[in-house]
């Protein structure tokens, strides 16, 4: 099975701030006590 996305893309991407977080995941990662960065 390969991959369904090119890691290397995902990266420069997120070091460029270029993602978004859907509504979904972060409220389940504030159930956990995660935040923004904790997530990236």
């Amino acid at each position: 099975m390969s991959a369904t996305y090119v890691l290397t893309l995902i990266k420069s991407l997120m070091s460029q701030d270029r993602y978004f977080i859907t509504r979904t995941a972060l409220q389940t990662a504030l159930l956990m006590d995660f935040d923004e960065a904790d997530m990236v």
